[in-house]
């Protein structure tokens, strides 16, 4: 069968073997890698299993509140699956802000270091909803929905798209 009579693939599933595959592609041998942050030692302590994907948010979180400690344990073991590879959700009782209480900025700039994707959802009044995505550096070659500029890239698209 050539190329023209093959069935088209079910995008969903193409999106979940290509981030699986690149995800595979970024794995570093144990003798090379760094040792693991405060905060998943922390979390893999209390007994969560955790994916490259929860090794980030984790990292993540745990630089944002100062410690995962100060994150609610509900929040932490029972409703967050750590050991996703393509999606975590957590959902916060919080609020996010720019600059004094800087939560969102901080989410912003470590979400674009981890290269990880995040979208901040209303879930009820006072809860954000925060969902984690693997991607990877944007080589040129690689889907929008694959793919995560480098904060310092995406500042200079955004300041010449605004004219600053």
């Amino acid at each position: 069968m050539d190329e023209s009579e093959r069935e088209p693939d079910n995008d969903e599933a193409r999106k979940e073997q290509i981030i699986a595959a690149q995800i595979e592609e970024q794995k570093t041998p144990e003798s090379m890698k760094e040792p693991e942050n405060e905060h998943v030692s922390w979390l893999k302590k209390s007994g969560k299993a955790c994916s490259p994907l929860g090794e980030k948010v984790a990292s993540i979180l745990g630089f944002m509140f100062d410690g995962l400690h100060h994150i609610p344990k509900e929040v932490l073991h029972e409703r967050t699956h750590w050991n996703d590879k393509t999606c975590i959700e957590v959902v916060l009782y919080h609020n996010l802000a720019t600059f004094d209480g800087d939560l969102l900025t901080e989410l912003v700039v470590l979400s674009h270091d981890e290269c990880v994707r995040v979208e901040v959802n209303a879930k009820a009044p006072m809860y954000v909803q925060l969902m984690f995505s693997p991607r990877v550096r944007d080589d040129g070659k690689n889907h929008l929905f694959e793919r995560m500029p480098t904060m310092e890239d995406h500042i200079a698209k955004i300041r010449k798209n605004y004219g600053a």
